[in-house]
């Protein structure tokens, strides 16, 4: 352990001030993981955030590729997830339920959920829930295709945003993201591709919690890595560095990491 390196960064909580140089849900102070790939490298973010969730909760995600509806069915619950299609809009309003489209261009089979009609305008965002009243969502990808460019939110039960990601606008696009953070909501916003019809396929929800674990990172060691994501967040609420997960980011949590330190979880 390099113990005067510690000591030094430890020294710097001495000079943190929350109030002025960490805002209690500023994205930045969250840990998320994100996954992206495009044509050729698809294939790997998908494995990658299908792999990186397995091994933190030993679950397995699935997706729902919309293969077992109708062609202009609606969609709100997925069976093959943890996760539902919310009757609202992006600023909460009520809105109709999404619709499947079946056709050719889907980048899996023949089906794909669309953004547009059952009453629903061009341009509308979907927004994800958990399947379960109580649950949240800590897995969430996606797959576009046709050049259709979104943005991925995930927001917290107090509507802060934690992540946001965008997905390529070229070819077949994956986008995902495993959070420690629990997700109240995904939305999934068209950022344009010509008229805004936008297609979604290969959804993934899961809702199983990841572990509280002083490998903040999640990387398989901790180490200084998690010792600094401690005190980036030192003294927010919810924070990256929570590893007690009472809801502040203390001396309690950098306790743990340097308790564990040169150790895993996993």
């Amino acid at each position: 352990m390099r113990s005067g390196t510690i000591l030094a960064s430890v020294t710097a909580l001495a000079g943190l001030s929350a109030s002025s140089q960490i805002r209690a849900g500023d994205p930045a102070t969250f840990c998320v993981d994100t996954y992206v790939g495009v044509n050729a490298t698809y294939a790997s973010a998908r494995q990658n955030f299908i792999d990186r969730y397995e091994l933190l909760t030993g679950v397995v995600a699935e997706a729902e590729g919309f293969e077992s509806y109708a062609g202009g069915q609606e969609v709100g619950e997925m069976p093959a997830n943890e996760g539902r299609f919310a009757p609202e809009y992006v600023d909460g309003s009520s809105a109709p339920l999404p619709i499947i489209q079946a056709t050719i261009a889907a980048p899996f089979g023949s089906r794909w959920t669309q953004n547009f009609g059952n009453g629903r305008p061009f341009g509308s965002s979907w927004v994800v829930r958990p399947k379960n009243e109580g649950e949240s969502i800590y897995a969430f990808a996606q797959t576009n295709a046709q050049g259709d460019w979104v943005r991925v939110l995930g927001y917290n039960a107090a509507d802060e945003l934690i992540v946001s990601i965008d997905a390529p606008n070229t070819g077949t696009a994956f986008v995902g993201f495993v959070s420690r953070t629990p997700i109240a909501k995904v939305v999934i916003t068209p950022l344009g591709n010509g008229d805004f019809a936008n297609g979604m396929d290969e959804v993934f929800v899961e809702t199983t919690p990841l572990p509280d674990c002083a490998d903040v990172t999640y990387d398989g060691n901790i180490d200084l890595a998690d010792l600094n994501a401690v005190l980036a967040s030192f003294g927010t609420e919810n924070g990256c560095g929570d590893v007690n997960g009472d809801g502040f980011v203390d001396l309690a949590d950098l306790n743990l990491v340097l308790a564990g330190f040169n150790s895993n979880c996993f």
